[in-house]
């Protein structure tokens, strides 16, 4: 594996994340009216924790949104 200049590396995932950071995302799992539990990750993390509550809680809604202040 070559070797990458750290520098190098770190411009690479800023340009990957775009000018705004990351995308991070908000999973919240809701009984009635009320947020039972919550997340803010990444994308795929947040898809991968969304799934998951969907089958552990499967009547329950289950929302994956921009989390606030990413957009």
């Amino acid at each position: 594996m070559p070797h990458q200049d750290p520098d190098e590396a770190e411009t690479t995932t800023t340009k990957a994340q775009g000018a705004t950071g990351p995308q991070l995302r908000r999973v919240q799992v809701w009984f009635g009216r009320r947020v039972i539990a919550e997340l803010i990750a990444e994308p795929a993390a947040a898809n991968q924790y969304a799934a998951a509550m969907d089958r552990r809680f499967a009547g329950l809604r289950i929302t994956n949104d921009p989390a606030p202040g990413t957009t």
